[in-house]
């Protein structure tokens, strides 16, 4: 089964917190998220918070087909 949120057990679980705005490096975690599906990795990426990048994020997440493994 799954865990509390929805993981599946063995895969990696990625959490960042924090107001979406650049100096934060959400798109470089996005970017690195793409890179580890690339290698075939397990892994769910949640980012929680809100700020100007949301918009941006949301399509950067889409476009690199990671909308089922980053959470934003």
């Amino acid at each position: 089964g799954k865990d509390i949120l929805g993981v599946d057990p063995g895969r990696f679980l990625m959490v960042s917190v924090g107001r979406l705005a650049p100096v934060k490096g959400h798109a470089c975690l996005i970017e690195a998220c793409a890179r580890l599906r690339r290698e075939r990795h397990e892994f769910t990426c949640y980012v929680l918070g809100n700020g100007e990048l949301e918009g941006r994020l949301q399509r950067q997440i889409r476009s690199r087909g990671l909308h089922d493994l980053v959470r934003l």
